[in-house]
């Protein structure tokens, strides 16, 4: 899909791949086994229900994109308020946002990794011109065997 570069209106990423991590929860310290994709799907549908019900996607102009325990929020020029909300809702299910993996970035201007892909502005080989469109990430890439 390609979308026009020159719009005003600018989009910002906020880039939550929490790996939403248990603050003082006992029965998550077995991340990583069987169980961990259940209880992270249990805690984001909590989220998830939070937002809705609270008109977080209207008030921020915004949407998530969640997958297990890695989401991004998807706002028309309300990603900081949008992670501070976030940030005080993760608290009070007493779970903690990753901090080093979280940023805030203008899709028109900068990439980001998601699941893999890499979202953001690229380049048109054959006449020139910039869309927002989504590639596979250098890191999927680079492990990437060729016979």
């Amino acid at each position: 899909m390609r979308t026009s570069m020159s719009s005003s209106a600018s989009i910002q990423y906020l880039l939550l791949p929490a790996r939403v991590a248990a603050a003082t929860r006992v029965f998550c310290k077995i991340v990583g086994g069987v169980i961990s994709p259940l209880l992270a799907n249990r805690y984001m549908n909590r989220f998830l229900r939070h937002w809705r019900q609270q008109g977080r996607g209207e008030a921020f102009q915004a949407h998530v994109v969640a997958y297990a325990d890695d989401f991004v929020i998807l706002s028309r020029g309300h990603a900081d308020e949008a992670l501070a909300w976030t940030r005080r809702v993760m608290t009070r299910l007493g779970l903690t946002v990753n901090e080093a993996k979280t940023t805030v970035r203008d899709a028109r201007q900068e990439h980001f990794d998601f699941l893999g892909y890499s979202f953001g502005p690229h380049h048109y080989r054959k006449d020139g011109h910039w869309y927002l469109g989504a590639s596979p990430s250098r890191k999927v890439t680079a492990q990437v065997v060729y016979y």
